[in-house]
């Protein structure tokens, strides 16, 4: 629903300052999982990630197609998605392990949260910007 939402409107920003708002929206979703109290937040984190993960995913492929070689794309989208896979499986493989040891799964959110919190930001900012063309 978020996706099409965003196909049908017309953003006037730019694709690293949307996938930098994708971030923040990624981030607050972390946060509001690993610290909700009600259901409403944690409807409104799940809400966060759609808006989030959408955006990073949309300017992701945006970023993709007009900055990198066309012959090194399929290069990029295989190790996109290997990351991406590897990562979520190995976030459930720690969470389902902490559980399984008897640590409760809010810490554990709040862990990845911190990791996430300190990750995303020097992602973002070691992110070579574009060069100039003279």
């Amino acid at each position: 629903m978020v996706s099409s939402l965003l196909t049908f409107k017309k953003i006037h920003l730019k694709f690293d300052t949307l996938f930098y708002i994708g971030c923040g929206f990624f981030l607050s979703y972390f946060a509001l999982l690993s610290f909700s109290q009600t259901y409403w937040q944690l409807l409104i984190s799940y809400v966060c990630l759609a808006v989030g993960s959408t955006l990073i995913g949309n300017m992701l492929y945006n970023i993709t197609q007009t900055e990198i070689a066309a012959e090194d794309q399929p290069n990029i989208f295989l190790l996109q998605d290997v990351f991406t896979n590897v990562s979520s499986a190995l976030m459930v493989l720690l969470l389902g392990w902490g559980q399984n040891i008897g640590y409760s799964l809010r810490p554990l959110y709040q862990l990845f949260f911190l990791v996430a919190l300190i990750i995303v930001p020097f992602l973002c900012y070691r992110r070579p910007k574009k060069r100039a063309v003279v």
